[in-house]
């Protein structure tokens, strides 16, 4: 806290609350416009067809397990949410599907793979189809780049994270290691460094946690009822 002229300390001038709460509601609106926004862009996959996704038993760490067309899918914890495809991995909160050449090779052929910033950490999906890619980025809350849908442009990959079936689990702790006292930290503190500027905090982790019903998130569609503001 400042000091004033005689060295006693200076209470917060009342303007800065009110500015402090202006800004707490427009970065509050802002959140609830994304999540609008990514819920549509979801359902907008759906509506175009997803491939069937088997579900296979939760162990260790993870926290989402899925084949989809012949390829098994993992979500665990680990230095924060990772996707696991194979020995392959990439952290869930910079990841999406996109259309391109390899970083490390621009002049390569482009293929679809699932990758860290678009051109990073490239995984091969070349043999989905385009409804099975559908289907992993509605099971994960990922963005699909390169197949003519501008929407995604518009859309963060850490808020899109948090509208999918794998944030549910995590954030729930939906795998027998996460529902140790322990873990339950862990994932706690997983779930804060998805996104360090949520005024919320750790506390905002686990009421996200709470508010989540098996109901909601693990019926046929599953849908955000996360209140981000």
């Amino acid at each position: 806290m400042d000091k004033n002229s005689s060295g006693a300390d200076e209470a917060p001038h009342p303007d800065a609350f009110g500015a402090a709460a202006e800004a707490e509601s427009a970065i509050a609106q802002w959140r609830r416009n994304m999540q609008a926004q990514g819920l549509a862009y979801f359902d907008g996959l759906r509506s175009q067809g997803l491939a069937p996704v088997q579900r296979h038993a939760l162990r260790g760490r993870t926290f989402i397990d899925v084949s989809i067309e012949g390829r098994r899918f993992k979500g665990q914890v680990r230095k924060g949410p990772q996707i696991l495809v194979g020995e392959e991995e990439c952290l869930l909160t910079t990841a999406s599907i996109s259309f391109g050449a390899d970083f490390l090779t621009p002049d390569g052929p482009p293929h679809w793979a699932l990758s860290k910033y678009r051109t990073q950490q490239r995984i091969p999906l070349d043999e989905l189809s385009p409804e099975g890619l559908r289907s992993l980025a509605c099971e994960f809350g990922l963005l699909i780049h390169g197949d003519d849908n501008p929407a995604a442009e518009s859309l963060l990959a850490s808020e899109c994270f948090m509208l999918s079936r794998a944030w549910a689990g995590c954030a729930t702790g939906r795998s027998p290691i996460l529902t140790s006292r322990a873990s339950s930290c862990a994932i706690s503190r997983a779930c804060c460094a998805i996104s360090k500027c949520r005024p919320a905090g750790r506390a905002g982790a686990r009421a996200i946690a709470a508010s989540m019903t098996s109901s909601t998130w693990w019926g046929p569609e599953p849908r955000a009822c996360l209140d981000l503001g």
